[in-house]
């Protein structure tokens, strides 16, 4: 891996007393290295930000801030050597590129950090984790795996499955040709023009889910869900949310059971050239078989709002 010397070498930021490391610094740095046909990329850091891509670049380009922390100047920039910007193949996987922020433990909890920004020339399968940073990837394949415990996670142009979660943060996916799990425990999440089954959950915020050609699970405990999904003939759209209103648009041919209920609020529904037989209802529920029944199963729950069901 070479080097390439940092523009702007440190950058001192005094932070308010009482903090555990009251003087931080900061140094740029940026590496290269030749493409050697990797398979999957695998990138760790502590609190930073991480933007990896694919594309317009002849071999691997890595750079960003590393920052660490200290009671005094020199301490802070004594720990800023003791951090290492790993730029690697893999020992045990030679298709494998790593690149992960290395520190000696003791230091963990002195304001140590990375930002990365990793350029590809090709695209490859991804596994990242950040502990407190924003996760942005694009123009990647097969399984995608993205983890934060602080911040937003987009994901875009992904060729494959993608995982993807984040503890305080929103999370947006979008052209995605397989299936996608993605949960954050306060935030709001949102995909689009996705192949394949969603699962997605948040405890507060708003699920969005549109262009959907698969199944879909969608949970949230204070929010709204809204989902315009194609599921398969034998797929399941489950909407659940404790505190929200529910808008679902389903396909005017599917094949299924329907079960729509809210404890405070009312059910609306638009069949448009639908037909439903059997059906139940009353102010807060309604149910029935769409278009004669069939394996496809359609659930809506929520205890505090309307629920809206569109075919077309």
């Amino acid at each position: 891996m070479q080097r390439v010397p940092a523009v702007l070498p440190y950058l001192l930021v005094v932070v308010a007393a009482g903090c555990a490391s009251p003087v931080r610094v900061s140094e740029n740095f940026a590496l290269e290295a030749p493409w050697g046909d990797y398979e999957r990329i695998v990138v760790h850091t502590l609190n930073g930000d991480v933007d990896l891509a694919s594309g317009g670049s002849p071999g691997i380009q890595v750079s960003g801030v590393k920052t660490a922390g200290g009671l005094t100047f020199n301490e802070a920039h004594d720990n800023l050597n003791l951090l290492k910007v790993v730029a690697e193949a893999d020992a045990d996987d030679p298709k494998t590129f790593v690149v992960e922020l290395d520190y000696p433990e003791r230091l963990r909890y002195r304001n140590i950090g990375a930002d990365f920004t990793i350029r590809l020339p090709q695209s490859v399968a991804a596994d990242v984790n950040t502990s407190n940073g924003r996760i942005q990837a694009r123009g990647l394949r097969d399984l995608v795996q993205l983890n934060s415990s602080n911040g937003d996670i987009v994901v875009e142009e992904v060729a494959g499955r993608v995982e993807a979660g984040t503890s305080n943060g929103g999370v947006r996916a979008s052209n995605v040709s397989g299936p996608l799990k993605a949960a954050t425990s306060n935030g709001r999440v949102f995909v689009q023009l996705i192949g394949g089954e969603c699962v997605l959950a948040s405890s507060n915020g708003t699920i969005e889910a549109r262009e959907v050609n698969g199944g879909l699970r969608a949970t949230t405990s204070n929010g709204n869900i809204i989902a315009a999904v194609n599921p398969p003939e034998d797929g399941e759209v489950v909407l659940r949310t404790s505190n929200g209103q529910i808008q679902a648009d389903l396909p005017a041919g599917l094949r299924g059971e329907l079960s729509l209920r809210t404890s405070n609020g009312r059910v609306r529904t638009d069949f448009g050239t639908a037909t439903l037989s059997r059906p139940e209802w009353s102010d807060d529920h309604f149910a029935g078989l769409l278009n004669g029944g069939g394996p496809a199963r359609i659930v809506a729950r929520t205890s505090n709002g309307p629920i809206m069901l569109t075919c077309r």
